[in-house]
């Protein structure tokens, strides 16, 4: 008491709250009391007294005898152990001697009586969690990088992503479009894929790299377990020219701006946002992706960012872009490609109308979107 009031005497003249704040520490660091008592009792607000409590009312045979019946019963916890007590101390009186005063006191043990005897003993058991925890390896195996942290030497470093078809409900089955962007050239694949499976996104990454006039050296993606799964993995890594497979930085949506782009300018142009749930149209699916990838990379221009620095007045960004060219041109220029892929894409090109091309695009996703409504008619 002599301690408080000395306290308290210093503690009237003290005139800022930094001060204040530092002597409440040091009296709850000596007294142990806790920071809002402090408060009341430098303040005056309340007088200090002695709080002797009723002390122990269990002998040290009781406690020992508890926390046997505890481990016995598996741990259980002090809410539920307090209900089956009696059977639980029947049953552990069939496999040793209890004492029959120790055995009385235990059972008149609260639950809060127990949570108060298990606090000075350490939990043996880990607690049950819900959720899975710790690394997971397979996601700790691919880096995280910005999918713009260097500029590309190269036509193959690709970024990829997945568009979900469904109309703004994610229940049920529906597909996803796949696409593969390159960095320097901007040639784009799309791909149809069913529910976004591991072994369907594989076939699908397949399928589109076959369709590239250059081979890929890279790989990113977010963190999407549709890629971060061992089927995509293993078809990036088993290989004789293993693909350099990266993650986007957890947070950061900007790192696969390549891809994000494409998703809006092609597949979103093409499909729009409705929903596509019937796996009776897999191969109408495949064939609207693969004509909307060839009218993108052949016939329709683009341009790529080549800097951007912030402006002096530091409102905004100056951005500075290349020529707009095709897809194609670009893998022309680029000197990487296999000269008999341009050359067979390049008369492709020549002998393709593109205005039928893109009406027959419009003309099968319609027919796509007709098909299945009259699915669903016959099933209702």
């Amino acid at each position: 008491m002599e301690y408080v009031g000395a306290k308290r005497r210093s503690y009237s003249g003290l005139q800022n709250k930094k001060t204040k704040s530092a002597a409440i520490d040091d009296f709850c660091q000596v007294t142990g009391a806790d920071r809002k008592y402090a408060i009341r009792l430098l303040t005056g607000s309340r007088r200090y007294r002695e709080h002797k409590g009723r002390g122990k009312t269990y002998t040290p045979e009781a406690e020992a005898l508890f926390l046997r019946l505890w481990r016995a019963s598996g741990r259980m916890t002090p809410q539920y152990l307090a209900i089956v007590a009696g059977r639980q101390m029947a049953a552990l009186r069939e496999l040793e001697h209890v004492g029959e005063d120790a055995a009385a006191q235990v059972l008149r043990m609260s639950a809060s009586t127990m949570e108060r005897v298990l606090r000075k003993c350490p939990r043996e058991a880990p607690r049950r969690r819900n959720r899975r925890s710790g690394a997971n390896a397979l996601t700790s195996s691919v880096p995280c990088v910005p999918g713009e942290a260097l500029p590309p030497a190269a036509p193959g470093d690709t970024q990829v992503d997945t568009v979900a078809f469904c109309g703004g409900d994610m229940s049920g089955n529906f597909f996803w479009g796949l696409t593969v962007t390159d960095r320097l050239t901007q040639w784009t694949e799309l791909r149809c894929v069913w529910n976004r499976g591991a072994a369907a996104t594989k076939e699908g990454l397949a399928d589109a790299e076959a369709a590239f006039p250059f081979p890929l050296t890279a790989m990113h993606s977010d963190s999407g377990l549709e890629f971060i799964n061992a089927h995509v993995l293993g078809y990036a890594r088993d290989r004789a020219r293993p693909l350099a497979f990266t993650r986007s930085r957890p947070g950061n949506k900007n790192d696969n701006a390549r891809v994000e782009q494409k998703n809006a300018s092609v597949v979103r142009e093409y499909f729009g946002y409705g929903r596509i749930d019937r796996l009776e149209l897999k191969k109408d699916m495949d064939v609207l992706c693969a004509k909307i990838s060839l009218y993108n990379n052949l016939f329709r221009p683009c341009k790529r960012i080549v800097s951007k620095t912030k402006r002096p007045d530091a409102h905004g960004f100056s951005k500075r872009y290349d020529k707009p060219a095709t897809p194609l041109d670009r893998v022309a220029a680029s000197e990487h490609a296999d000269p008999a892929a341009i050359r067979r894409l390049t008369a492709l090109r020549e002998r393709t109308n593109p205005i039928r091309l893109l009406e027959d695009i419009r003309r099968r996703h319609a027919l796509i979107l007709r098909k299945q409504d009259a699915i669903a008619r016959r099933e209702a």
